[in-house]
């Protein structure tokens, strides 16, 4: 459906909500190669999943959330990062199994973080 580095620009430009960003900034910020960049995004300016801007003499994008494909494109690109997070958690759990029948999960959870590590 996308390669990765559509899926990379279109979640960059989800977080910039509002922001202009030049295409330079946008594959650095990326890791794509600004050539492969700029078809990238000339492709999504042409399925009005973003638009372009001219700002002095650079051509800046942002995410189109008026157009008719990216309500539905946004979704999708961020499904595979929750299925990771999903998966994980799932891995998390596995010893529980062999000492319960069933078990209770509230909609957080605790996780160390380097400062708990150390105290």
């Amino acid at each position: 459906m996308f390669t990765e580095n559509e899926v990379r620009i279109i979640r960059f430009l989800v977080t910039a909500i509002g922001t202009p960003y030049s295409i330079s900034r946008i594959a650095r910020a990326c890791k794509v190669s600004p050539n492969g960049a700029y078809k990238i995004l000339k492709k999504f300016e042409s399925e009005n999943i973003v638009k372009a801007e001219n700002i002095a003499n650079i051509k800046a994008y942002m995410i189109n959330y008026e157009g008719q494909k990216t309500e539905y494109i946004i979704p999708l690109v961020f499904i595979p990062k929750l299925e990771r997070n999903i998966y994980q958690r799932k891995e998390d759990l596995k010893p529980l199994k062999e000492v319960s029948q069933i078990g209770i999960l509230f909609g957080s959870y605790i996780k160390k973080t380097l400062t708990s590590q150390k105290t």
